[in-house]
C-alpha cells in the first residue's frame, strides 16, 4: 500500500509510490490524459518518471555487458601448422602441424574463429608480436592454396613465415628448426613453394620416424600409439617455446632452443 502523505496547504494529498516500475504504469486513459487506477492523480508526471528510470536503467545494462570489440592486431607472423582437415585424420603423424596450432592457440587462447582463403585461423598476440595462427583446410597437397593468399592479405614477406610439419627424415623425439630449406619430399611444402615462389622461408620441422613397417603414406596417416604421447606432449611444449622465441628474438635464437639436443 502506498503512504498518504498530510496535504501541503491549499494542495491535494500526495502518495508516496513504491519505487517499483510496475506501480507507475498507468491504468486508464481517459480524454486523452493518463490515470491511475484509483483516480488518484497519478498521471503524467508518473508517467514521465518511469520512462526516464526505463531508459537509464537500460543504458546502464547496456554498458555493463556490452562487449568490447578486440583490439585490432598487427599481425607480424603467420604460423602455419598443416595436415588433412576432418576427424578422421585427427591424431594421426601427418596432422601433428595442427595439434602445434591447437597448443599455441590454448595457451594464448587464440581463438581460431576465422575462415577464409581455404582456411581456418585466429589472430592474437605473443610475446608482444601479433601472430595469425593457421589450420589450412586444403588437405596437405594443396596446402599453398590457404598459405600464398594469406601472406599477400597481411602483407608478409616469406620470411615471416613459419610452416609446422611433420618430418619423417627425423627420429620421433626431435625438433629441428630451419630459416629455409628445401621440400625433402614433403608435399605440403611442395604446394606452398609452388605458390609462393620460393623455399626460402622458416619451417619447424617435427620428427615423427619410429621403427615402422608400414609403407610411407600408411605410416603417415597413422595414428601415434599410446607410449608414444608423452613423447610427444614434451615436444608440443619445446614447440611452443621455440615459437615464441622466433617471435621475440629471432630464428637464430630460436634455433638454439630448439635444435639442442
Amino acid at each position: 500500500m502506498a503512504d498518504e502523505l498530510p496535504p501541503a496547504e491549499g494542495r491535494c494529498p500526495v502518495r508516496r509510490l513504491p519505487c517499483r516500475p510496475r506501480n507507475l504504469r498507468p491504468r486508464y486513459v481517459r480524454n486523452g490524459s493518463m490515470e491511475s487506477k484509483s483516480g488518484d492523480g497519478v498521471g503524467r508526471n508518473s508517467v514521465h518518471c518511469h520512462r526516464n528510470y526505463k531508459r537509464e536503467l537500460t543504458s546502464q545494462l547496456e554498458t555493463m555487458f556490452r562487449k568490447k570489440s578486440p583490439e585490432p592486431v598487427n599481425v607480424e607472423w603467420l604460423i602455419v601448422g598443416l595436415g588433412n582437415p576432418g576427424p578422421e585424420y585427427s591424431g594421426t603423424r601427418h596432422n601433428i602441424g595442427f595439434e602445434v596450432i591447437d597448443a599455441v592457440a590454448d595457451k594464448y587462447r587464440i581463438k581460431l574463429d576465422k575462415a577464409k582463403h581455404k582456411s581456418r585461423y585466429g589472430l592474437g598476440v605473443i610475446e608482444g608480436s601479433g601472430v595469425c595462427l593457421v589450420k589450412p583446410m586444403t588437405f596437405m597437397n594443396l596446402s599453398g592454396q590457404a598459405v600464398a593468399p594469406l601472406l599477400k592479405e597481411f602483407g608478409l614477406k616469406p620470411d615471416r613465415l613459419l610452416i609446422v610439419a611433420d618430418e619423417l627424415d627425423l627420429p620421433l623425439g626431435r625438433l629441428q628448426l630451419k630459416p629455409k630449406g628445401g621440400t625433402a619430399g614433403h608435399n605440403g611444402h611442395k604446394s606452398i613453394k609452388a605458390l609462393i615462389g620460393t623455399e626460402d622461408y622458416p619451417r619447424l620441422r617435427f620428427g615423427i620416424n619410429s621403427d615402422r613397417k608400414e609403407e610411407t603414406i600408411d605410416f603417415v596417416l597413422s595414428k601415434f600409439h599410446p607410449e608414444e604421447r608423452p613423447d610427444i606432449q614434451q615436444l608440443l611444449r619445446k614447440a611452443i617455446t621455440g615459437i615464441e622465441t622466433l617471435v621475440e628474438q629471432g630464428i637464430e635464437r630460436a634455433q638454439n632452443v630448439v635444435n639442442e639436443s
